[in-house]
């Protein structure tokens, strides 16, 4: 908790020129329910229009995407890089963002999702995070789902998720981000190596990215509401979400010994205690009632950092599942190999 606090947001010199060019890169496979949507929010960006640069790397797409796309470059300024394969040696998604880096035009590369909404500052502000030193800004992008119980879950998770990459930074040890909402500089990305040593995983290219990345120089975390990139298309079910945990989950084997530790530490301790109660009686029950509290005033802290409004009632059962998800998904990810999309 006292990370999440300890942050301060950039100060002194700003990136010169104030208002650099920027880039912007999604990766899309078999989106077409949703490319129209980003587009939309990416062509209502404040940011200076002559300053952005859009590529959308069509994945091997076998929905509309492609027509979409030929559609939507027809009124919207963007550009469209089709793939055919991918190399044995890549994940899919790690291609794809591979790509779009070559084709990147400017030194600082900002990333989202085909199925997100960043909002019309969304470029500004993290442009703002950068100084002359900085490599990377993580930004806050809150998960819902059309499903109202799922929804509640999400967003306390995707929270969690956030206070824990807040606090990394705000220690100055960053080890965990989104792909939903990231910028760094290109120039970093080919000095820590880009995608080497896990260009195979089907996940990682952003948090295992970060811990290379902040070997080169400090990460900024953007704090206004209005930097938040949110994603509406969250899993519908509990079976879905599992499926993308273990995703997630899968790029544990790339993160450095200290991080892998630390985790490993983390989930023991929380199946420890929720087991406590049936271990030790009241005393268990104590113990696991104190870690409720604390977790609690952690995402208490990181919502009010954050202006961000989960719907607390969903506490309990986003404790319970948290703990279910991650034994289920944290066994699966290292099973079988996990794929981006089908």
């Amino acid at each position: 908790m006292r990370g999440i606090w300890r942050y301060r947001e950039p100060a002194g010199e700003r990136a010169v020129p104030e208002c650099p060019p920027v880039t912007i890169i999604v990766a899309a496979r078999n989106e077409a329910a949703h490319l129209a949507d980003l587009n939309s929010c990416l062509q209502r960006q404040s940011y200076p229009n002559d300053l952005l640069q859009i590529i959308i790397v069509d994945d091997r797409s076998e929905d509309a995407t492609p027509n979409l796309l030929a559609e939507l470059q027809r009124h919207s300024r963007f550009e469209a890089l089709r793939l055919e394969n991918v190399p044995e040696r890549y994940s899919s998604k790690k291609h794809a963002l591979t790509n779009g880096l070559a084709a990147a035009q400017h030194e600082i590369i900002l990333l989202t999702d085909a199925d997100c909404r960043p909002g019309p500052d969304w470029v500004r502000l993290l442009v703002a995070c950068f100084r002359p030193d900085t490599v990377a800004v993580v930004g806050f992008s809150p998960v819902i789902s059309p499903n109202p119980a799922m929804s509640g879950l999400l967003l306390l998770d995707s929270l969690a998720v956030a206070a824990a990459g807040l606090a990394g930074v705000g220690w100055r040890k960053p080890f965990l981000a989104t792909g939903r909402n990231l910028a760094y500089r290109k120039s970093a990305f080919a000095a820590a190596g880009g995608f080497a040593g896990f260009a195979q995983q089907v996940s990682g290219d952003d948090d295992v990215l970060l811990q290379q990345l902040a070997r080169q120089g400090p990460v900024e975390f953007a704090l206004p509401p209005e930097s938040q990139v949110l994603s509406p298309g969250g899993p519908r079910s509990l079976r879905a979400w599992i499926g993308q945990k273990r995703r997630h989950i899968s790029a544990a084997q790339s993160y450095v010994p200290a991080a892998q530790l630390g985790y490993l530490i983390f989930h023991a301790c929380n199946a420890a205690l929720w087991l406590a109660p049936f271990l030790a009686g009241w005393p268990g029950l104590l113990l696991l009632a104190l870690k409720a509290t604390a977790d609690f005033l952690v995402l208490r802290s990181a919502a009010a950092r954050l202006a961000c409004r989960p719907r607390w009632i969903f506490l309990g059962g986003w404790e319970l599942t948290h703990l279910i998800l991650h034994l289920l998904a944290g066994a699966a990810a290292f099973v079988g190999k996990p794929r981006w999309k089908k």
